[in-house]
């Protein structure tokens, strides 16, 4: 069983690793190259509403 204090000490290195963990600026694009269109009798403009909510390009 964890003593409190490697409890402590595991919760703040985690802490101190994201907050060093580098971010990108701006992140990638998703790109799709592979898609069915009307796919399982959904229609395609609920398969392009998604994709743009999803921010796939």
């Amino acid at each position: 069983m964890p003593t409190r204090r490697s409890f402590l000490s595991a919760g703040l290195a985690t802490l101190a690793s994201r907050s060093l963990a580098q971010t990108p600026s701006s992140p990638e694009p998703v790109i799709d190259i592979h898609q069915h269109m009307n796919y399982h009798k959904r229609a395609d403009e609920h398969l392009l509403a998604h994709q743009v909510a999803m921010s796939v390009a």
